[in-house]
């Protein structure tokens, strides 16, 4: 019998795509929350949008330490 692979969090499948740093610690309990209320297409408009806009868009406005 194959073993099925276990279904990604939100957070894992934002963190693998470069949405999130991978091993990020400072995200709050309400933050994870709503994170992994997202659905599936929501993180996969998340992740299209990252890519379009490209990583030097998201170093420059939203960096860790960043209040909006």
């Amino acid at each position: 019998m194959a073993k099925t692979a276990a279904k990604k969090t939100n957070i894992e499948t934002l963190s693998a795509a470069g949405v999130i740093p991978a091993g990020y610690k400072y995200l709050t309990p309400a933050e994870k929350a709503a994170i992994e209320g997202l659905s599936a297409s929501e993180v996969t408009a998340i992740i299209s949008t990252k890519t379009k806009l490209g990583p030097r868009f998201f170093k420059k406005h939203a960096s860790h330490g960043m209040v909006y």
